[in-house]
């Protein structure tokens, strides 16, 4: 199971590219928490198109997978509830979007696609298996999923329509033909 975070997910969509997630997750169900969907929704009604997308590929239930939706919103039971409240209260600091996703990768056991720094940490802390936007490019890109064009040109479209902020070091890997 993967969660996907408000970040990577509308960093994909901008650049018109969630497939990348799916090619890479292709056996696995793809969550995304209804808190995260909650503030996809205020950059919608702020005029943000890219949300669009996410919602035509985003189920509401599992019967709805088999229809060309691959991502399912998920809303927190009650075990996942307490967790979120413990999380919350153990790290203030960090955003709520972020402390829902932490909360329902911690319950399910499931992989968690992040960028937030500090959310980061904490899902580290709590043994949550994670990757960020530019470990999803190296993997696709050792894995031949993509090719180094391929990673260039996504490279240059997260910065330019995403303002995506690469470490140099980071950037120069992904790079490396």
């Amino acid at each position: 199971m993967i969660i996907v975070d408000t970040s990577i997910i509308s960093s994909l969509a901008k650049i018109n590219n969630l497939k990348l997630i799916k090619s890479i997750f292709k056996d696995e169900t793809i969550l995304i928490v209804y808190e995260v969907v909650n503030e996809l929704l205020i950059s919608k009604e702020k005029g943000y198109d890219f949300v669009d997308r996410i919602l035509k590929v985003m189920a509401y239930e599992e019967s709805e997978l088999k229809k060309g939706k691959w991502i399912l919103k998920k809303y927190p039971d009650e075990k996942t509830s307490k967790m979120i409240d413990q999380l919350y209260e153990k790290y203030p600091h960090i955003h709520m979007c972020e402390i829902v996703s932490i909360a329902f990768a911690k319950q399910n056991k499931a992989t968690l696609l992040i960028d937030d720094r500090q959310a980061l940490q904490v899902a580290k802390k709590e043994k949550i298996e994670t990757y960020t936007l530019p470990a999803l490019i190296q993997y696709c890109k050792e894995e031949e999923i993509i090719n180094i064009n391929e990673v260039k040109e996504i490279i240059k479209l997260l910065e330019l329509k995403d303002h995506y902020k690469f470490q140099e070091d980071v950037k120069n890997e992904l790079l490396k033909e």
